[in-house]
């Protein structure tokens, strides 16, 4: 059996959301030496992300479940994220799993747009026209998130958290990635969707894998 609620927090703005924005829009002076040399894994909450986690915290203490367990992402604005929601949490405290972290984007983590579209023209063409099955170079597609880290991450709560309420702070890409496999969504769903718009909080009832309710928010400033 599988929990009864599901809870997925995406972490606030970080530094490499702030860099990705202003990339689109054409500037890449946040691709500084000290941004590129640092990994991904180590990017850091802006003060917006920080006033964004803390006001889903206080929205899921005034209207959230109780949660009994409470997974997050190793990267450092995913654990910033959960110190900031202020949740109560058990002794047992945030249960890191690494299976929750970013979608691993390889050799252009911390590109700019417009590099990776000159140094890797290909790659860039099939983001575009096969986005479920595109892997950056070096990393992985988000059908591979799914099909092996979501699945993982099914089956630990399947054994360990029957009836329960389990929260996880993860990524914006591993969010969809869930939905790709709790929904059973076919490929042709799959790119009927508005990538850019999951952010926040969703909210699953879980009725079995394919029979699941789902709530998504964005409250005000909140991500």
């Amino acid at each position: 059996m599988m929990p009864n609620n599901y809870l997925l927090v995406r972490h606030g703005q970080s530094e490499g959301n702030l860099a990705v924005e202003a990339s689109k829009a054409g500037n890449n002076d946040l691709y500084t030496e000290r941004y590129v040399m640092t990994p991904g894994t180590q990017w850091r909450l802006t003060d917006v992300g920080m006033a964004q986690a803390a006001a889903m915290g206080a929205w899921l203490r005034e209207f959230g479940p109780q949660v009994d367990r409470f997974y997050v992402s190793p990267y450092v604005r995913t654990r910033m994220t959960a110190v900031q929601l202020m949740l109560p949490v058990p002794e047992t405290g945030w249960r890191m799993n690494r299976a929750y972290r970013e979608r691993e984007w390889g050799e252009i983590e911390a590109l700019p747009r417009s590099t990776f579209e000159v140094d890797y023209p290909n790659s860039a063409r099939v983001k575009k026209v096969n986005p479920l099955y595109w892997a950056p170079p070096g990393g992985e597609s988000i059908a591979d998130v799914g099909e092996n880290r979501v699945r993982n991450i099914l089956d630990t709560l399947h054994r360990e958290c029957e009836g329960q309420t389990v929260l996880a702070v993860t990524h914006g890409e591993n969010m969809w990635a869930h939905r790709l496999v709790l929904e059973r969504w076919s490929d042709e769903t799959f790119l009927k969707m508005d990538l850019t718009r999951l952010n926040g909080l969703l909210i699953v009832r879980l009725f079995g894998i394919g029979r699941v309710a789902l709530v998504t928010l964005t409250c005000e400033n909140c991500v």
